[in-house]
């Protein structure tokens, strides 16, 4: 799995890339850089087996104290 990754990041540097660098368009290539890291980074985690964290979890942490003001006002 983790070769099947890392294949699919060069595919996406060997194509992508070099048509966004050709083309001057450095902002992309930055947020594409950044997005492709984020990505191959999960994916290895993943295929590690290492527990990530849920981010609906978080957003549950955030407006679960909002929700019970709200229903506590309604009361």
């Amino acid at each position: 799995m983790i070769w099947i990754v890392l294949f699919m990041a060069a595919l996406v540097v060997r194509f992508q890339y070099t048509r966004l660098k050709r083309s001057g368009q450095k902002k992309e290539l930055a947020v594409s850089a950044c997005l492709l890291v984020a990505a191959v980074t999960l994916s290895m985690l993943q295929s590690f087996r290492v527990e990530l964290p849920n981010p609906l979890d978080w957003l549950t942490v955030i407006y679960k104290p909002m929700s019970k003001a709200v229903f506590s006002m309604l009361k």
